[in-house]
């Protein structure tokens, strides 16, 4: 950052002088009151925004994160305008990224080879949707939600998450959300009426997840992810703190605690392997720490262990019948019939989002009983963006994979200093490729969470590797 203090208040004092103009036409020209509230409550609610990005930019990327998990929730369910918060601050954002740009007051990381990479994906994705004329509205949601606002982030997290300090607060406030995620978890399970907001549970929301926790992005797969992720960032959180008892410190350890409460009663096994898989990686790599880690992991198993025997105990029937019912055994026909669409397109494939509109032929051949209907998912991000995109759209994706992880194996090797945070990642990348190999990752809260830890330790990783450059040799 190079933005001076004065430069902070005189851009701050220009932004309350405009808002406050508004605010003075609106009252002047609008006669209906109901009209002058709404506009005045969005000039504020703009004006407070604004504010918050020109003092700190950091602040409003983070405010932006720990609003995605409510991406659903409109402002108008409760009473107000048809507004998503997280759209409002993610404009807020990007207006105050231009501006900075535009008068050279902030400085941006170089490009590198990776968001290079993001950059073909996104072209390939938007080159095959226009072909196969999917880039409607839902395909364009489905391609901001899963691919560019996460790329987005990676970039925004290089840029603005490089420090020590900057990222114990990003922990910090990914905590807080953390534990209210949490909350809201354990209480659809115990106490439905605590819940809030009310949306989460009402039954004209949610769809085919009865019985899950869902969170506020009603969907029980990118809420537990995200959870898994936050999870993590307080255990850095909570190991990096001194001994010494603090309000930071009581936060991370009581989202250590409630979190893989809320985890369990998402009922999704890709999320308890990824959990279990994340929380192993650190007992492994994490320096210090193993015996906590160690022991959470033993008590996770176990209670995994016991639910999946109590699941199988409970299955009867034939082979098809167990098709029928276990998802396990669906995802395998899934893949199987993936890969026959893959071979009759192998290089451009059947076009972006058109799997689920062929597929049904497919999945017949593999010899199941159970024939999903036409738009069926394949639940596998992997399988799904070789089939639709073949191996042009294929290649660069998991490119972009390797090369997050490859930088944090980099970092963990070659900055002492920085181990903890890259062990982080390497486990939150372990539940992130888990959660995907069983389902088709479109969730923007928790891609955008994990791109954004992966933005983290690229930086972190720039500094180590300018710092050794200017070691003399």
């Amino acid at each position: 950052m190079v933005i001076t203090n004065h430069n902070k208040r005189v851009n701050a004092a220009t932004v309350s002088c405009i808002g406050i103009l508004v605010l003075l036409v609106a009252h002047l020209f609008l006669d209906d009151l109901g009209m002058t509230i709404i506009v005045t409550a969005s000039v504020i609610g703009m004006l407070t925004l604004l504010l918050v990005g020109l003092l700190n930019i950091r602040y409003l990327f983070v405010l932006w994160v720990a609003a995605l998990p409510f991406a659903q929730w409109s402002l108008y369910d409760i009473g107000t305008m048809n507004v998503y918060v997280d759209r409002l601050i993610l404009f807020c954002l990007l207006l105050i990224v231009l501006l900075y740009f535009l008068i050279k007051k902030l400085s941006f990381a170089t490009p590198s080879w990776v968001e290079l990479l993001m950059l073909v994906f996104t072209l390939v994705c938007l080159i095959s949707a226009e072909h196969s004329q999917s880039l409607d509205r839902a395909g364009l949601g489905f391609l901001v939600n899963a691919y560019i606002l996460p790329f987005f982030a990676y970039y925004l997290a290089r840029s603005f998450l490089q420090y020590d300090e900057h990222i114990r607060r990003f922990c910090l406030a990914l905590t807080v959300l953390g534990i209210y995620l949490a909350y809201v978890g354990i209480c659809e399970q115990l106490y439905r009426p605590l819940v809030f907001p009310r949306y989460i549970v009402d039954p004209n929301y949610i769809i085919a997840n009865a019985g899950r926790s869902v969170g506020p992005s009603l969907e029980p797969v990118g809420y537990g992810v995200g959870l898994v992720l936050c999870l993590l960032l307080s255990i850095h959180l909570f190991s990096r703190l001194p001994t010494s008892l603090s309000l930071p410190k009581v936060l991370s350890f009581t989202a250590i605690c409630a979190t893989p409460v809320a985890i369990v009663f998402t009922y999704t096994r890709a999320v308890w392997i990824g959990l279990i898989l994340s929380l192993l990686i650190l007992f492994l790599w994490y320096p210090g720490r193993r015996r906590m880690f160690g022991a959470v992991l033993v008590l996770l198993f176990i209670g995994f262990v016991l639910i999946q025997t109590i699941h199988i105990s409970k299955t009867e029937g034939s082979a098809q019948d167990v098709v029928e019912r276990d998802t396990i055994y669906v995802r395998v026909s899934m893949a199987k019939a993936g890969l026959k669409m893959f071979l009759d397109a192998p290089f451009v494939g059947v076009g972006y989002l058109q799997a689920g509109t062929r597929f049904s032929p497919y999945f017949e051949t593999v010899g199941t009983s159970f024939v999903p209907r036409q738009g069926f998912l394949i639940h596998n991000t992997f399988v799904n963006i070789l089939v639709e995109l073949g191996i042009i759209g294929f290649v660069p994706f998991v490119l972009i994979v390797a090369c997050i992880l490859l930088s944090a194996v980099r970092l963990y090797k070659h900055s002492v200093p920085s181990r903890d945070i890259a062990a982080v990642f390497i486990a939150a990348w372990g539940a992130f490729i888990v959660a995907a190999m069983a389902n088709n990752m479109y969730y923007v809260f928790a891609q955008v969470l994990f791109f954004s830890m992966a933005g983290m330790v690229r930086a972190k990783l720039d500094i180590t590797d300018r710092m050794i450059e200017d070691v003399p040799m």
